[in-house]
């Protein structure tokens, strides 16, 4: 399917703006192709986890902030202060009563390999999710072993 079908799709859904999904696009093929992300690039994928989309509706907010929590685990190589950025940002999402949005940030966490990132996800050891109670451990296992 062309972009521009998928992007209108995506837009009919309420999930994004076809603007949003053609510049999702580029920066996933840029992204996959060097591993990095510039930081005006990280300030706008920041920016559009905060953004709720075309519609209210959970599902498409939802959809709509995995392909932005996708982009940030996508990157291989963050320089110090865009980590730094990442890390704060899923400071705020896995204290979110909304699972998808802990389990993203669980998964982001996992990622950046940051052993503060502990400290943010032992709590959800004792969350009721058990999705969430399992990935909590999981990411505490691997960051604790790096």
């Amino acid at each position: 399917m062309p972009i521009s079908e998928q992007a209108k799709e995506l837009e009919d859904e309420g999930v994004m703006y076809k603007s949003e999904y053609v510049k999702e696009e580029q920066l996933w093929k840029s992204i996959q192709e060097s591993g990095t992300i510039s930081d005006a690039d990280l300030a706008w994928v920041v920016q559009m986890l905060k953004i709720p989309g075309p519609k209210k509706d959970t599902l498409p907010r939802e959809i709509r902030r995995g392909r932005f929590f996708g982009l940030l685990k996508e990157v291989k190589n963050y320089t110090p202060s865009q980590k730094e950025i990442v890390f704060q940002t899923m400071t705020t999402y896995v204290t979110n009563p909304n699972r998808i949005d802990k389990l993203w940030s669980i998964a982001v966490f996992r990622h950046l390999k940051d052993t503060r990132a502990v400290a943010f996800i032992t709590p959800l050891l004792n969350d009721s999710d058990p999705a969430v109670r399992r990935e909590a451990a999981r990411t505490i296992k691997i960051i604790n072993t790096q």
